[in-house]
């Protein structure tokens, strides 16, 4: 993202900021840290939206999830190839 700051926004630029100090996209690759994050924009909702409850879903479905990105990931390799080939 820092290759390409001067496209972001700069609300984004100063998220940027935040998420490099605070590893967001490490802690996004564990469900406590998807948890944290959720929480934390839970809080800042004007609604109840029980997004702090939302890792729990996520862990009774995780296989679920985890076999559909397999086979959207699957997918996006086969494109990806197919354009490379016309190239």
């Amino acid at each position: 993202m820092r290759a390409n700051e001067q496209l972001l926004p700069a609300r984004a630029l100063h998220m940027l900021n935040y998420m490099e100090s605070q590893n967001w996209l490490v802690h996004y690759a564990s469900i406590e840290g998807i948890e944290k994050a959720l929480t934390g924009l839970s809080k800042r909702t004007r609604f109840i939206s029980n997004m702090d409850k939302a890792h729990l879903f996520l862990q009774e479905h995780y296989h679920d999830f985890e076999n559909d990105f397999e086979l959207f990931f699957k997918d996006i390799r086969l494109y990806v190839s197919a354009l490379n080939e016309i190239k």
